[in-house]
């Protein structure tokens, strides 16, 4: 993943929801497969953070079938 020294710098700086941000988008950019489990925990996540779920809505479609 090409993002992942951005997402990890965000993580450092404390800034979780640039790297939600990031995480989500590098997912759906690259078509990343993910596992059913790993979508529900985004899923959680972004509740969670009372993030906007049009971050993660649409990596359904990357989720190994």
């Amino acid at each position: 993943m090409k993002d992942k020294k951005d997402i990890d710098e965000y993580l450092e700086h404390n800034e979780l929801g640039l790297a939600f941000e990031v995480l989500c988008a590098s997912i759906e950019k690259d078509k990343i497969k993910i596992s059913q489990k790993d979508y529900e925990i985004i899923n959680t996540l972004g509740i969670q953070m009372e993030m906007d779920n049009n971050l993660w809505i649409n990596l359904k479609n990357n989720v190994i079938k």
